[in-house]
């Protein structure tokens, strides 16, 4: 008989899937809380995220000023409950680039567990970082001197046409003071090299003194660290120092008034017979000279060339050029080019009684002066004809070279010198009858001259047809050479040169032949400011104070010379469109696109990232929306695009505060030298106050993560 299988009781099956399904229950239990926890924890962290993202940018928009941003930031968290009660806060503002240019905005907070408070964990701590960086320029583009270039042709690369940005702000890194009591219009030039000074940035700079010539005058050549800013005088005030020349004033360093002041000098030369320098140093290495250290070539007013050692000041070498003397009409307002021809470098300048001259940068010897005459003279002591005087021996000009060589009429713009061609503007004034240009007989307009860099000869001269009706009647600036792109087709295939004289045109002409191109007019008489090319056009400023004490900046494309910032369309020009910035801000401009700004321009702009920064003066107080303060300058930002106002600063708007006290020089703190921007970012530019400014910029807020 068989048996039959017996079944197992059911209250044991059951009891067994009771005890898997409670654990099943628990394992999905404790899965479900520990994904819930996790998701509060994610939720919290990216909450914290976005809001120190935020608080940074928040907080970045107030670079580069410390307190600001620092209570910008919490300022924004406390709107949403995150304080320093409840949550953990740390907000620093550091140094990148520049002092002040990122705030780090850190949070962190306590998030209470659910499910995970069974294993003992209450709370789990979430944070965030978040950095955001004002950043200065690009890097890819520095206007480190006068005229952009040694060769000086005012003509800068172009990388971008439209800055993006819709503004900058200063920050004054260190406000030097030249202590010389008097006005300061040379454009300082930027270098760095890393055997002198720890690599340091160095602003190398001339200054006019109140009493040329006088042993209290503080005219000369300064260098002052541009990484240093302290209040410490580091130069010494014993006599005997750089003694290179001999005389009544020697070129000895000298304590200089308000010594507490002047921190951050390295070493101050006055030259020759002390005296004003206006021109714009050149600072680069001459192979051969100085051992390959770097050297500053700069111009006096006395009517010298000097070379500088770089590291200490000392006179290297000084030409010769006796004739062109000490507080004479020969005074230099020009400065220094440099071209290399071969293996050899030049010097190229022009003083103003009308002579360029061709300098053997190793050792200063002057190998021709040219002495550029338009027309028949009405004075016979001044040839009739084009003069060139070669000095093969290298002794320099001597005593017999007396008036009757002397210029026809006064040079004060920066020659420009491209491919074995010097170009230059003259003031158009005859200088033996002190006469200006114009229609009255024997005075004649400015002229534009090409000069063969090889011998000095006349390769072609060009008359500014001026309109004579208006005030202006003269040329004080320097032209501007370019390679333009005519066909808009990304390839530049014509050479021009680009002379403003004061009539309120800009003029083009051939650079091979002088035939003039076109003229046309840019909005404003009192063209002051040296015109600088870039991305196919022509930026320059006047100072035309007659309208309600405004003059401005202007922008004309370089083809045709039709404005880009008026509110025109299919006018013709290559990036002419009608501008929005016209059609939103029509107050901020002219008729003619001229971008107004008090006081006017005379500064020489310097363009990077497609900003234009340029200084201005002004006339009065309520001209710069500052009560109280009758005469001071500022320095503009304006996107190259379209004009618009980014941002500017005022030289007197510290009124004390900061590392140094104000300047003591002038109280007219207009802005008449040229804006440069180093490779160290900063942006430089002396002031009528007697001050040498450098600016660091915030041009764009960028998060780290």
């Amino acid at each position: 008989m068989s048996k039959q299988p017996r079944p197992h009781p059911l209250s044991a099956e059951s009891g067994q899937m009771i005890v898997i399904l409670a654990l099943i229950f628990v394992g999905l239990t404790a899965m479900i809380g520990l994904a819930t926890d996790s998701a509060i924890v994610f939720w919290n962290r990216a909450d914290l995220a976005a809001r120190a993202d935020a608080a940074a940018l928040a907080g970045g928009a107030e670079l580069p000023s410390a307190t600001a941003a620092y209570n910008k930031s919490l300022q924004y968290l406390s709107l949403y409950n995150i304080l320093p009660s409840n949550h953990t806060i740390s907000v620093v503002v550091g140094q990148v680039r520049v002092p002040n240019d990122s705030i780090t905005v850190e949070i962190k907070r306590p998030v209470p567990t659910t499910f995970l408070n069974i294993i003992d964990i209450g709370s789990v701590d979430v944070s965030a970082k978040a950095t955001a960086l004002g950043s200065s320029w690009s890097g890819d583009q520095t206007y480190p001197m006068f005229r952009g270039g040694p060769t000086r042709t005012g003509s800068q690369t172009c990388l971008s046409l439209d800055s993006g940005i819709e503004s900058v702000r200063y920050q004054w890194g260190y406000r030097w003071e030249l202590s010389d009591t008097q006005n300061h219009r040379s454009t300082p030039g930027i270098y760095a090299d890393s055997r002198i000074f720890s690599g340091h940035y160095v602003a190398y700079v001339g200054s006019n003194g109140p009493t040329k010539g006088g042993a209290d005058s503080y005219s000369g050549v300064y260098a002052w660290d541009g990484s240093s800013g302290t209040a410490t005088n580091l130069y010494g005030t014993a006599g005997g120092y750089n003694d290179a020349v001999g005389g009544a004033y020697a070129n000895t360093k000298r304590s200089l008034p308000g010594g507490a002041n002047i921190g951050g000098l390295l070493w101050f030369q006055p030259l020759d017979k002390v005296t004003d320098v206006r021109s714009s140093p050149l600072t680069t290495i001459i192979p051969g000279l100085n051992s390959d250290y770097p050297v500053v070539l700069v111009n006096g007013h006395n009517g010298k060339t000097y070379a500088l050692d770089a590291r200490n000041g000392n006179v290297l070498w000084q030409t010769a050029n006796t004739n062109d003397e000490y507080n004479s009409d020969g005074a230099y307002r020009s400065s220094p080019a440099l071209a290399q021809e071969g293996s050899n470098y030049y010097i190229y300048t022009a003083t103003s009684r009308g002579n360029v001259y061709k300098i053997d940068a190793l050792n200063g010897s002057i190998l021709w002066r040219s002495t550029p005459i338009p027309a028949a003279s009405v004075n016979t002591n001044v040839p009739a004809n084009w003069v060139t005087t070669t000095f093969l021996d290298g002794a320099g000009i001597g005593a017999s070279n007396v008036s009757s060589h002397w210029g026809y009429t006064p040079i004060y713009g920066t020659v420009a010198v491209y491919n074995g061609v010097v170009y230059l503007a003259d003031h158009g004034k005859d200088l033996l009858n002190s006469g200006w240009g114009g229609s009255p007989a024997g005075k004649y307009p400015p002229f534009i001259y090409a000069i063969n860099s090889s011998d000095g000869s006349k390769k072609w001269l060009s008359s500014t047809d001026m309109d004579w009706a208006n005030s202006g009647d003269n040329n004080r600036q320097s032209p501007t050479v370019a390679y333009v792109d005519t066909n808009y087709d990304n390839i530049p295939d014509t050479l021009r040169v680009y002379g403003a004289p004061t009539d309120g045109y800009l003029y083009a002409y051939d650079a091979l032949t002088g035939v003039e191109v076109w003229h046309k007019y840019t909005g404003q008489l009192n063209h002051r400011s040296d015109p600088v090319f870039y991305c196919g056009v022509i930026f320059g400023g006047n100072g035309d104070e007659s309208a309600n004490k405004a003059g401005g900046v202007w922008a004309l494309d370089a083809v045709y010379g039709n404005s880009i910032w008026d509110n025109v369309d299919g006018d013709g020009a290559g990036p002419d469109q009608a501008n929005p910035e016209f059609s939103t801000n029509p107050s901020a401009y002219n008729a003619g696109g001229v971008r107004l700004i008090p006081g006017g321009v005379k500064s020489s702009p310097a363009l990077v990232d497609g900003i234009i920064i340029v200084g201005a003066n002004c006339a009065a107080a309520s001209n710069c929306n500052v009560t109280g303060n009758n005469d001071y300058g500022s320095v503009w930002a304006l996107d190259a695009r379209t004009g618009r106002d980014l941002g500017h600063y005022d030289t007197n708007a510290y009124s004390g505060a900061g590392p140094t006290s104000p300047p003591s020089g002038s109280t007219n703190g207009d802005v008449r030298s040229g804006v440069v921007v180093g490779g160290d970012y900063n942006v430089y530019f002396g002031s009528q106050d007697g001050g040498l400014y450098q600016l660091y910029v915030i041009k764009l807020l960028i998060l780290i993560k």
